[in-house]
């Protein structure tokens, strides 16, 4: 049961990153493109802003306001990456301790002294994490 569950799930993550690697290459296109896009876009406001108010001043609102993005930018992705991972819930681990008696359960193979000791673990598994919360 579990070589034939692990086959599947190898299938399925090879079928995902065949996928994924054939897609790269336009994902890769469309950011350049996006990248000479976004170039034509500045290049536009900066000729806005030249006509109205000089290229001196173009230049350094449009350098400023670019500033002002790239540490917005900076700040948000040092403030995501030193945010702490979010803890698992009890259900979840033991609902992960379980998945062997479950599996031994749709085998046919089911014993008692199986189901005992899983009730056991999880049950300290939930316990545990609630302890340790408080």
């Amino acid at each position: 049961m579990f070589k034939a569950l692990s086959l599947m799930a190898a299938s399925e993550l090879g079928s995902k990153v065949s996928r994924t690697l054939r897609a790269v290459p336009y994902f890769a296109f469309a950011a350049v493109i996006f990248l000479f896009a976004i170039g034509f876009l500045l290049d536009l406001v900066h000729t806005w802003i030249a006509l109205r108010m000089g290229s001196m001043a173009a230049s350094g609102v449009l350098g400023g306001v670019l500033l002002v993005l790239a540490l917005g930018a900076l700040i948000t992705g040092y403030s995501i990456k030193n945010k702490r991972p979010a803890k698992s819930s009890a259900f979840s681990t033991s609902a992960l301790i379980a998945a062997p008696v479950a599996a031994r359960f749709l085998g046919g193979k089911l014993r008692l002294g199986t189901v005992a000791v899983a009730g056991v673990v999880a049950a300290g598994a939930v316990l545990g994490r609630y302890i340790g919360r408080h």
